[in-house]
């Protein structure tokens, strides 16, 4: 069913992208033959721009499937660590400073793959970078508590937060509540319930206090007695 879903979704969103591509070639055809060339010129722009978007697009649905077919000996990972260190590549790589960082509370070590739980903390902590930021001091929190008898991990941001009625359809794959150039084309929320989902857990969107959106999510199949009997296995 969920590969059904990406599928249509990709088919739609590339052919719009494609469309868009043709129309303004059609516009620089007609633009060039009357001998415009500013008219022609002004085309470029937005097929490139159109053209990137659809190299982004196949480029999120590579990562989505790499993260449903790997499959590599799960070790123990120092959650709280690695966040911290996710955290600085990401905000790094993505160019962004003046956002401040905080580790909640002491996560519990996990059995997984380290690649699969770096591209899960990549994309929750891109995503509140790209989409979280609060107008003045900006702050992400990483942080994990005990929910009846289940542990929570979750990423929170102090922006504008997520309306209730659009929290199930921002895990949709190209969607994007506010499309604005620089921030990505809608795979970061989508690849990271997949890996959740793939460790036997859930993840869900909530309001943040004191304002802002939290994404919480479980992982029971890596930790505690689930973890260890993974371990065993992959010894």
């Amino acid at each position: 069913e969920r590969l059904d879903e990406y599928v249509y979704a990709t088919s739609h969103d590339l052919t719009s992208s494609l469309i868009s591509v043709l129309g303004f070639l059609g516009h620089t055809r007609r633009a060039l033959e009357e001998g415009s060339i500013e008219t022609a010129l002004s085309s470029i722009e937005p097929v490139e721009r159109a053209g990137k978007r659809i190299s982004e697009m196949i480029e999120g649905l590579r990562t989505i499937s790499r993260a449903s077919g790997s499959r590599h000996t799960p070790e123990r990972l120092d959650l709280s660590t690695l966040a911290e260190q996710v955290w600085g590549a990401t905000a790094s790589a993505l160019r962004i400073d003046g956002v401040a960082f905080e580790v909640e509370g002491k996560a519990p070590e996990v059995m997984m793959e380290r690649r699969l739980m770096v591209s899960l903390l990549e994309a929750l902590f891109a995503n509140a970078l790209l989409h979280g930021r609060a107008d003045a001091s900006p702050a992400v929190r990483f942080g994990f508590e005990e929910r009846d008898d289940a542990g929570v991990f979750s990423v929170s941001d102090n922006g504008k937060g997520i309306p209730p009625q659009q929290r199930d359809r921002v895990f949709g794959l190209f969607v994007q509540l506010c499309r604005t150039p620089g921030t990505g084309v809608g795979v970061g929320l989508p690849l990271a319930r997949r890996i959740v989902e793939r460790h036997a857990g859930r993840m869900w969107i909530e309001d943040a206090l004191p304002h802002g959106a939290r994404v919480a999510f479980t992982l029971p199949a890596c930790v505690g007695t689930s973890a260890r009997q993974n371990a065993s296995l992959a010894a």
